[in-house]
């Protein structure tokens, strides 16, 4: 190669330089400048400007302008100034090496407004001109000129890089130039041109393990010459991808059948649609072999045999079933048998959309599988969440400002990353209750009986029974045991079994909801999903969930064991699981004692399952009545008639009667210490908890037997107790109110053992029937603050209190100061 190097100073500091082609296996790049052929550019650019005095009154008389030459050539400098003044220069050049001063030019003149120099400059030295008005003042301006070529040499500014990356991920290389005019490009790997690479940079858009070590170079051509880059390496490394192992079977095998037996089959399921290894290994010298086949008969392997132990690899896939042909030839060996593969990510469970108030507590969830460590990052409207990096995601104090945000979750291991679906949070203002009217609404429709089933003895002439309620918006649902639903209680009805839907504003029927016709006995429980859409519907028929505004089934569950029918007398939600009660053995056929959990889509639990037992049941009473979830989602209450769970005997009244209520942990199912009951007097009988509400702060129990609405803490302690006339049967918070129903004819307490406003007569005795309360829990005085009248042996079972109405579904034959005549339903509207 020849090299050419020679400096130039001004004040750019430019640097040029001669460069070779490549030659054959080496890429490298020498930046040259060089004179070259080009186009002639003519330039003149404005120097300075400026006044000068030759009185010095107004200004200077003498000034110095400096100025750097366009280029190494002839060059004309220019000074005018206007009529007004006689000005005069001289040029002066400091050698850039030396720094020595010369005179170039001295005491230029011309005409009265203009004066003139040519000459050769050099870009390496310096220049400046001294400037004087000879005589008078004025204004000046220096300009300078050149018609020498000018040339923009070709420049490498940032050679391609190398770069690292794992198979299948994409790489880029770069390269960043200037030069005379257009620019081209032409990418090489390994010294051999890529067609199509003929931009500044060059992509492969997935990597492979055959393009590790591979050079990238590039060759860039401008109007006069062409340059190459240095090489730049490719580093691919190889995916490592993590597994999942899971034992498939273990045994003996024994070629003479005296300690087990000598040959077996190994039922298996593939783990992924992709390679797997089986492996055998044993703990002795015997010789075990075994083949791989599908359960159609097809042979997979070859026969695997002479090694400890036995490995065969080999594409499966989920939609088969597979099993292992083992045995052993000669000798006794104890075998294990695994299979391991590469499990993608996949997300089980989605994070759902959530409902929540102003100031509550939300969490979202993701439920997923794969291979390798999961790790996870939230997001909040597409942006990530710092620290936010588990399977759940929690906003404390939600804020309206977050109403309609959406949520979802990445999830990675060392290979592939999966995004989750968007979970929309919904934060609604506190709902303020005010006072609700004493007279029941004469508008609304009602229903129809009779109820012949919900009550143990209950005749063919009974009234219908509203057994639960549950408002969605403006739908409200109502299910119990009737046959049909009327707008007056003696007019005709319109047949309407089990399950029906009302405006809830209007009172009237609708029609957007269709009940499914799967809902063909008793309804006892309606629960709303945790994100609105469906509704878990329960009852002597199983359990379903339905679209919560048209009625259609989603999923069942069957609850039936033989020709127990089995049902489902409660349902309570958490944020991502449902738990049911009642009086069954079976879950889709497995076993489970009264109680059972399922996930949000209906697929039921295998890991929890406490055993509720020796319980009873008749129309109104199952093992399990009442279940609760605590609102941190850690602890489950169950309620009903039982003596034990999983063993752990219940609580007795000081008069041995049993108080069939305990808390179980979500996690594992294990009794929890706190206790809970009233303070009992004077009854053996056992206390059955009809109705469990947790909130944040207490746990309020609505008891049957002796008749108690107790108030406790979280741990508990008995905070305040009523006593009523019947049954306290179902319990609804909003807001800072429960409303409390019942079927006896008022509370009291040991202070107010008969409350004045109850009372009309005490001889002859005649009481208001109040039936429903609501009390304040604001404080823990639990002070009531209005009572209804109703009518009815057996009262209230079903709440459902918003700003504009309460509805009250049971066994209600009247209702309300006014006297409407109602048949298992009514309504009050809040006062204006």
């Amino acid at each position: 190669m020849f090299h050419n190097l020679f400096n130039q100073t001004n004040s750019a500091s430019v640097k040029t330089r001669y460069v070779a082609r490549r030659m054959a296996n080496v890429l490298a790049m020498l930046v040259i400048f060089a004179t070259l052929s080009a186009s002639v550019h003519a330039q003149a650019v404005q120097v300075d400007t400026g006044f000068l005095d030759s009185q010095k009154v107004l200004g200077p008389k003498w000034v110095r302008v400096d100025f750097t030459p366009l280029t190494t050539g002839e060059h004309t400098v220019l000074v005018s100034s206007d009529a007004s003044a006689n000005i005069r220069f001289t040029v002066f050049e400091i050698d850039g090496v030396t720094g020595n001063r010369t005179t170039l030019a001295a005491a230029i003149s011309g005409t009265a407004t203009l004066a003139q120099w040519s000459g050769t400059l050099d870009l390496s030295n310096q220049y400046y001109l001294g400037i004087w008005a000879v005589s008078g003042s004025g204004n000046f301006t220096v300009e300078l000129e050149s018609d020498t070529v000018v040339v923009d040499p070709l420049v490498i500014a940032s050679q391609p890089s190398d770069v690292t990356v794992t198979e299948g991920v994409g790489a880029t290389f770069s390269v960043t130039a200037s030069g005379d005019g257009t620019l081209t490009y032409q990418w090489y790997e390994n010294n051999q041109p890529i067609t199509g690479a003929t931009a500044a940079s060059y992509s492969i858009a997935a990597t492979t393990i055959g393009n590790n070590g591979n050079q990238y170079s590039v060759d860039i051509s401008d109007a006069n010459s062409t340059l190459s880059s240095s090489a730049a390496t490719l580093t691919v490394n190889e995916i490592v991808l993590p597994v999942t192992t899971t034992n498939i079977g273990q045994g003996i095998l024994d070629s003479d059948k005296a300690l087990g037996p000598r040959w077996v089959r190994v039922d298996f399921n593939a783990l992924s649609d992709s390679s797997h290894t089986i492996t055998v290994s044993w703990d002795s010298t015997a010789d075990v072999k075994y083949r791989v086949f599908n359960t159609d008969g097809t042979l997979l392997s070859p026969l695997v045999q002479g090694a400890n132990p036995g490995v065969w690899t080999g594409d499966l896939n989920t939609a088969s079933n597979y099993y292992l042909a083992l045995w052993s030839s000669s000798g006794v060996a104890n075998y294990t048998a695994t299979i391991e593969a590469y499990v993608p990510i996949s997300i089980e469970n989605q994070p759902i959309d959530r409902v929540v108030t102003e100031n509550d507590d939300v969490t979202f969830y993701v439920d997923a599988a794969g291979s390798g460590n999961l790790s996870y990052q939230w997001f909040a409207n597409g942006l990530p969440l710092t620290g936010e990096t588990g399977d759940s995601l929690t906003i404390f104090a939600a804020s309206l400002f977050e109403d309609g945000t959406l949520y979802n979750v990445e999830v990675s291991n060392s290979v592939e990353t999966v995004a989750s679906d968007f979970a929309t949070l919904t934060v609604n203002e506190p709902l303020v209750l005010g006072l609700f009217s004493q007279e029941a609404d004469t508008t609304a429709w009602m229903l129809d009986g009779p109820a012949p089933t919900l009550d143990f003895n209950a005749g063919a002439d009974t009234d219908a029974w509203g057994r639960s309620l549950l408002r969605v918006g403006d739908l409200l649902l109502v299910g119990g045991d009737f046959t049909g639903i009327k707008p007056l209680r003696w007019a005709t009805p319109t047949a309407r079994p089990f399950l029906a839907a009302f405006d809830a504003v209007t009172g009237q029927p609708v029609t957007t909801f269709q009940v499914p016709s799967e809902v063909d006995a008793v309804v006892r429980s309606l629960t709303l999903s945790p994100d609105g859409n469906h509704v878990y519907i329960g009852g002597d028929f199983g359990f379903m969930a339905v679209d919560a505004t048209t009625g259609t089934v989603i999923w069942s569950v069957n609850v039936t064991n033989g020709a127990n029918p089995g049902r489902v007398f409660d349902v309570a939600v958490s944020d991502t699981q449902i738990y049911i009660g009642g009086q069954f053995q079976q879950i889709n056929n497995v076993f489970r004692a009264n109680i059972a959990r399922l996930s949000l889509n209906g697929q039921l639990d295998t890991s929890w399952s406490p055993q509720v037992t020796s319980g009873f049941n008749n129309g109104r009473s199952a093992p399990v009545q009442s279940i609760a979830v605590s609102t941190d989602n850690d602890t489950v209450y169950i309620g009903g008639n039982f003596k034990f769970i999983d063993g752990t005997p219940i609580w007795y009244t000081p008069q041995n009667g049993r108080i069939s209520l305990l808390p179980v942990s979500a996690l594992d199912g294990s009794v929890k210490p706190e206790r809970f009951f009233p303070d009992v007097e004077g009854n053996s009988k056992g206390l059955t908890p009809h109705d469990i509400l947790v909130t944040d702060f207490y746990v309020i129990v609505a008891w049957g037997g002796p008749n108690y609405l107790s108030f406790h803490a979280l741990d508990g302690t008995r905070l305040k107790q009523y006593r009523g006339k019947g049954d306290i049967q179902s319990l609804q918070v909003v807001g800072d109110h429960v409303f409390v129903g019942h079927h006896g004819e008022f509370f009291q307490t040991v202070a107010n053992p008969i409350p004045q406003e109850a009372v009309v007569s005490l001889s002859p005795r005649v009481i208001v029937p109040y039936k429903f309360h609501s009390f304040r829990i604001d404080d823990p005085s639990f002070l009531p603050e209005q009572a209804w009248t109703l009518n009815g042996a057996f009262g209230v079972w079903g709440i459902a209190a918003a700003a504009d109405s309460i509805w009250i579904a049971g066994q209600i034959t009247s209702a309300g100061t006014n006297g409407r005549w109602v048949e298992g339903l009514v309504k009050f509207p809040a006062l204006p």
